[in-house]
């Protein structure tokens, strides 16, 4: 995990456990138990394999639904990227394209989504910035 990587807690059979998010090149989600050690129960030996297979992409946010599942949101080739995890750590099939969504919200510049929330119905809304036409400063940017 890089120095971006968050961190968020997830309750399972009242069980607690630490999700943490980051990467550089791909999303690289893990989970821990509160003594610090990877759960083996959880993907593969704790971690998730790349979800993208991407070399220009990186995990920003994490969040926890109702349900459990784990919402990772950030960028794939420079265009907001959500990928949404089950409670085991498999890629939630029902979710967008076998677990992952992209979103170009900038068609000739780039934009990456740095913060994710899950609304009481469920809405995922992700927040983060994107460049427009030839501006070289960033515009706020909202995704639900």
């Amino acid at each position: 995990m890089d120095a971006v990587s968050l961190k968020k807690k997830q309750e399972i059979d009242g069980k607690s456990f630490l999700v943490a998010a980051g990467g550089e090149g791909d999303f690289a989600v893990a989970r821990y138990d509160l003594e610090g050690k990877l759960d083996p129960s959880f993907a593969k030996q704790g971690k998730i394999a790349p979800p993208f297979e991407s070399a220009i992409g990186a995990a920003r946010a994490v969040a926890i639904d109702a349900n459990g599942n784990i919402v990772v949101a950030g960028h794939r080739g420079h265009d907001f990227a959500l990928v949404r995890l089950d409670r085991t750590g498999d890629l939630d099939q029902s979710f967008g394209d076998h677990g992952k969504v992209i979103t170009e919200v900038s068609k000739d510049n780039w934009d990456e989504a740095q913060a994710v929330a899950i609304e009481s119905d469920g809405k995922i809304v992700a927040g983060g910035w994107t460049y427009e036409g030839g501006s070289s400063s960033a515009n706020f940017t909202l995704v639900r």
